[in-house]
């Protein structure tokens, strides 16, 4: 961390920050058409397009980082 981790962690939330979209009906942020750890199961069931939405695993890794401080 003391060298380049914090810098590698700002990148990170950055990225995050900015695929992230706000949804006021919810009043919440998505993480929308992403693959997660399983690409197997990389669309909705009789989907036009890939991507997964509000994935468990990313929104649980995105939340991490964002959290670190």
């Amino acid at each position: 961390m003391s060298e380049y981790g914090a810098e590698v962690l700002l990148e990170i939330a950055r990225f995050w920050e900015s695929i992230a979209t706000y949804n006021k009906d919810f009043d919440r942020y998505e993480i929308l058409k992403v693959m997660g750890p399983d690409e197997y199961h990389d669309a909705y069931p009789d989907a036009d397009e890939p991507g997964l939405d509000n994935n468990a695993y990313t929104n649980v890794m995105a939340t991490w980082v964002l959290t670190r401080h």
